[in-house]
């Protein structure tokens, strides 16, 4: 390899520094061990430019190579402009760089430079409805001349699709101006699959095909590949809802939807947590969900809606602490509010049970005399209705009952007499008000307490910090429940 720096290079800068006579010998090494420094600079410098993504070696870098090496940088050399070299006249290989003589005096009888401005901010418009305004401020706009309209594929627009695309949405032509606003419109489009199995399994959901409806339910259960669909099944189940709600098919078919989605492990329902809680706890509180609710079994469809709340509450409680207590108080409110029907006081007692015997040790036991007092009340529905509550009541409030070992006088103090007489029919008598005749007989009613609380019986127990006792209670209601303020993060 040729050296860079050879000893004759050394002997002109040994010279200029005093040393008149060198020896080749030395003069060599010296040479051979300059070269090998100035390589080793150089390497370091560049990976500071590497760093720097750059691709032009500055003086900067090799200020900061000689400072990793130790050595002290070289002075007068900082600026960002090319240094300009100049040859010699009395070597040929001799160059210098151009230092130029300033005078002073005429350095201080130059006039003075203009004073800077100050620094200000305007504020402009970059556009308006998509539409850039012609303002100095902003960079000058394409000629609309040079705005030549193309087709999807890419060509140039025939004259029929011109046509189309000079037409609104509305079917109306915009009138003609010499200015063309291009806007830009971004759609979010489904492919023609996803298209045909959003409408199919939407068809299915609410077809009286039992067959057919399962296997939608199935399909919407375990598939894992209609992620983006999420949203869209969603809106359709809150449409539904409200447009809907009168139809017990509908609202099966709304409660079965939900539940198959936000049973399926592979998608994503955290983010639409705010649009199914109000559409399920419809059809939990709904006062009408059915056409006819004496002929109808629209109760069926209150429990499976309050188990797809308690399983989500359960689920979601560690990332949203106040999501299970804010749901428990809707439920609570609507339990103890003598304005509502008996209906819905049934779905709030089937709700509040399907979260956990410690909410209904919570917030049911000690509001049973005002519960009971309210379905007194004969203007907020049917006897069977109100026998319904009754019996539900009892059969969610017994095995808790039983677990805290609470006897039968205890019972009567607590609970009242009445309350008491359905816990202890044998022990406990009152006085019996009289039933309608063509009521449902107390041996035909469907109040199981495994679908009261037997799905997530323990759901509470598992994670009891959620309902910490609280003995002040709000708007003057009885309840030991910790009802925090909304979180943000809860997307309620």
């Amino acid at each position: 390899m040729a050296q860079i720096f050879n000893r004759d290079v050394v002997k002109i800068t040994a010279e200029a520094v005093g040393f008149a006579s060198l020896k080749d010998d030395i003069a060599l090494k010296i040479a051979q061990d300059v070269e090998y420094r100035v390589r080793d600079i150089i390497q370091e410098a560049t990976k500071f430019m590497h760093h720097s993504k750059r691709t032009r070696l500055t003086t900067s870098d090799i200020s900061h190579a000689l400072s990793v090496r130790n050595i002290e940088p070289l002075y007068g050399f900082s600026g960002v402009e090319a240094l300009e070299f100049k040859r010699a006249s009395t070597a040929h290989d001799l160059f210098y760089v151009a230092d130029e003589d300033l005078d002073f005096q005429k350095i201080l009888t130059r006039p003075l430079p203009p004073v800077p401005l100050d620094v200000t901010f305007t504020g402009h418009w970059l556009a308006v409805e998509g539409v850039q305004p012609r303002i100095p401020q902003n960079p000058a706009a394409e000629d609309d001349s040079q705005l030549t309209p193309t087709s999807p594929t890419g060509g140039p627009l025939s004259a029929a699709e011109g046509t189309a695309q000079e037409t609104t949405t509305d079917g109306i032509k915009p009138a003609e101006s010499t200015e063309v606003d291009v806007r830009a419109l971004f759609k979010r489009t489904l492919s023609q699959e996803h298209q045909l199995f959003y409408q199919k399994l939407t068809t299915a959901v609410l077809s009286d095909n039992h067959e057919l409806r399962t296997t939608a339910l199935d399909t919407l259960r375990t598939e894992s590949g209609f992620q983006q669909l999420v949203p869209y099944f969603l809106r359709f189940a809150q449409e539904r809802v409200s447009k809907l709600l009168r139809t017990v098919n509908v609202a099966k078919g709304v409660v079965s939807l939900v539940d198959a989605i936000t049973a399926n492990r592979h998608l994503v329902i955290e983010p639409y947590l705010h649009q199914i809680m109000p559409t399920i706890l419809s059809c939990v509180l709904g006062k009408r969900i059915c056409g006819d609710p004496t002929q109808e079994d629209h109760w069926t469809v209150r429990q499976t809606a309050a188990h797809v709340v308690a399983r989500l509450c359960a689920q979601y409680s560690r990332t949203y602490p106040t999501l299970q207590p804010r749901v428990s108080k809707t439920l609570l409110l609507s339990l103890l509010d003598e304005n509502k029907c008996f209906v819905t006081r049934y779905g709030a007692i089937v709700g509040l049970a399907s979260m956990g015997s410690v909410v209904v040790r919570q917030l049911i036991l000690p509001n049973i005399a005002g519960v009971m007092a309210g379905l007194k009340n004969a203007g907020k529905g049917t006897a069977d209705e109100r026998k319904r509550c009754r019996h539900v009541l009892a059969a969610v409030a017994s095995e808790v009952i039983q677990e805290d070992g609470i006897t039968v006088e205890e019972g009567v103090e607590r609970f009242g007499r009445e309350f008491a007489s359905l816990i202890w029919p044998d022990q406990v008598q009152v006085e019996m008000e009289v039933e309608d005749p063509n009521g449902v007989p107390d041996s035909q009613l469907d109040v199981p307490v495994d679908v009261a609380m037997g799905a997530s019986t323990d759901v509470l127990t598992q994670a009891p910090q959620s309902l910490a006792p609280n003995t002040s209670g709000e708007n003057g209601l009885n309840h030991n429940v910790a009802l925090t303020s909304a979180d943000p993060q809860s997307n309620q």
